[in-house]
């Protein structure tokens, strides 16, 4: 059984990673981006708590013969 609390970091850990690759490109500052992490973090962490969770029932469920 894999842990379910290991998709939240991983979550995060991929929206930070992201983001910084953004400013890397130049597709934005770090004052812009700081703005950006405080101004959407509300709204993606319900997302990210969603999809965590979706994925690991779907894994889950594969793993005990359901599709």
């Amino acid at each position: 059984m894999r842990n379910p609390l290991l998709i939240f970091p991983i979550g995060i850990l991929f929206v930070i990673v992201s983001a910084f690759v953004s400013v890397q490109f130049g597709a934005m500052t770090m004052n812009e981006l700081i703005e950006k992490m405080k101004t959407i973090s509300f709204l993606l962490l319900p997302i990210v708590i969603f999809v965590g969770v979706f994925a690991f029932d779907h894994f889950r469920g594969r793993k005990n013969g359901k599709d």
